[in-house]
């Protein structure tokens, strides 16, 4: 998707955030994804903070500020691989300045 993005004018940058419960997962993860990676630690605990779960998308825009929270399973299909759910989560991103 990035790549697509790109083409089309829209500069991205995407990251991962791995809960502390999935650090035995952590080397599946890098293997498959084409963006880094951050894992989360008991000191930060990042996904308490923002009330994250998995597979939720939190876009932000160019001057870091929060444009939408999409929860998984909530009202906005984000399923990426499926094709309503890429293009929805698509469509958001090329919205967003």
């Amino acid at each position: 998707m990035k790549g697509e993005l790109a083409d089309l004018g829209h500069d991205v940058n995407m990251v991962a955030i791995n809960p502390v419960s999935g650090l035995d997962f952590q080397s599946t993860l890098v293997n498959v994804c084409t963006f880094p990676l951050l894992q989360d630690t008991s000191v930060f605990n990042t996904w308490e903070a923002m009330a994250g779960a998995k597979d939720d998308i939190y876009i932000y825009d160019s001057n870091g500020k929060l444009v939408i929270y999409l929860r998984n399973g909530g009202s906005i299909n984000t399923n990426l691989s499926t094709g309503d759910g890429y293009s929805n989560v698509r469509d958001i991103l090329m919205a967003v300045e």
